[in-house]
């Protein structure tokens, strides 16, 4: 007969595993019935509606704790960000020179607050269409304006924009 302890031991490790697939399943959409129903055929032994619902509520917290934790640390770096920032701005303010001034905010500052867009959802990239403007260009040159808008969307796709 094993020790008690070792008993223990391979309870959990069964348990741990049967919330791993009880998870798999959840995730893929499956009712209680037919997790049990699964489950039972896989060879877990001693498997119930109210087991499976305990294992579908342990889940539920532990996802939500999860979830929780992942928003603070998130929040977190937001604010760590938005104090870089604000640093960076004062030395812009405090700077030397325009020069100096302008080199930190296109250096420093510029970027930092794209970053702080895209990490926050809210960067959408400037779409520029010179189109128009090839075209009327080209046609006052007498260039074919259909081949210049070919040629600068060569040139556009070359610098990766």
């Amino acid at each position: 007969m094993a020790a008690p302890r070792e008993d223990a031991k391979t309870e959990a490790r069964t348990k741990d595993a049967r919330r791993r697939q009880v998870a798999r399943l959840h995730a893929a959409g499956y009712s209680v019935t037919e997790m049990v129903s699964t489950l039972t055929d896989a060879g877990y032994r001693r498997i119930s509606r109210p087991t499976i619902q305990r294992d579908v509520e342990a889940l539920r917290k532990k996802w939500a704790d999860e979830t929780r934790d992942a928003g603070a640390e998130w929040d977190d770096h937001v604010r760590r960000l938005d104090e870089e920032i604000e640093f960076w701005r004062r030395q812009v303010l405090l700077a030397p020179t325009v020069e100096a001034a302008a080199k930190i905010y296109a250096e420093v500052v510029m970027p930092a607050l794209k970053h702080r867009a895209k990490v926050s959802g809210l960067f959408v990239p400037t779409k520029i269409d010179i189109g128009g403007y090839v075209r009327n260009w080209a046609l006052s040159e007498g260039y074919d304006p259909e081949r210049a808008i070919e040629l600068a969307q060569a040139v556009v796709d070359s610098t990766g924009f």
